[in-house]
């Protein structure tokens, strides 16, 4: 889901104007069949967003990696710094950074 409109739009609240778009965001097609786990991990996960000129930016942010399967990772974010328009992100394993490797069994 983008949130592009809601970013152009001057009559939006300031807060709602400074999110960005998530490129690199990697939803699954039923996001409730990934629980929460109950081992959660300290991570740091990509994020790639474009500003509103456009231009896109990358950071990596640290957060709770709190559901994972095979092919996608939650992390709940420490601070979005208003950029994001939620707490957490769904992204692509790569996208994560651990010292531990994920077994997706793992509970």
């Amino acid at each position: 889901m983008f949130y592009r409109s809601a970013m152009v739009d001057p009559e939006q609240p300031p807060h709602v104007q400074r999110w960005r778009d998530v490129l690199n965001r990697h939803v699954p097609d039923d996001p409730a069949s990934y629980p929460d786990r109950p081992r959660p991990r300290r991570v740091r996960v990509r994020v790639v967003w474009t500003d509103h000129d456009g231009a896109v930016s990358e950071a990596w942010l640290s957060g709770t990696l709190t559901r994972w399967g095979g092919t996608h990772r939650y992390v709940q974010l420490d601070d979005t710094a208003g950029r994001l328009p939620g707490r957490g992100v769904w992204v692509k394993p790569d996208d994560v950074y651990q010292s531990e490797p994920i077994n997706p069994t793992d509970t």
